[in-house]
């Protein structure tokens, strides 16, 4: 029996999928630690809070910068998904809208008087991401 060495990998956000390739490896962050991923990689499914993927592919590699969401792998035909909450190129990436983002969070929360819990939980959530982003993305330029 002959072994692949490419498998299927999409990011879908709720905007729709980002990206569907033929892929020899995805490397990412999840909730364990970071995971390198080779066609046949055993099943799994972990949550990625924020992440850069890298994406290698026989014509080279792409990285995308992901936020909140979950990552699933299955053997059974050695596919990956990428669901989350957004997605871009990290060669699209721009430090300053990164920063609006942040900063309009944190203003938000601190007028939090017309927001129910879960927006409130939500923000909260993204404020974490969005600084664990600003931290790479900053550290990337």
């Amino acid at each position: 029996m002959s072994q692949n060495n490419t498998f299927e990998f999409v990011i879908f956000t709720p905007e729709g999928s980002v990206i569907k390739s033929s892929v020899e490896s995805v490397s990412l962050t999840l909730e364990g630690g970071d995971i390198q991923c080779l066609p046949n990689h055993a099943s799994l499914t972990g949550s990625v809070e924020f992440s850069p993927v890298i994406l290698k592919m026989k014509e080279g590699s792409e990285t995308y910068m992901v936020r909140n969401g979950i990552f699933l792998f299955d053997n059974k035909s050695n596919r990956a998904s990428l669901l989350v909450l957004s997605s871009e190129k990290k060669s699209e990436m721009s430090l300053e809208t990164v920063k609006e983002y942040h900063d309009f969070i944190v203003e938000r929360l601190k007028k939090g008087d017309d927001l129910s819990d879960f927006q409130i939980k939500y923000l909260e959530g993204e404020k974490v991401a969005v600084e664990k982003q600003l931290e790479i993305v900053g550290s990337l330029e």
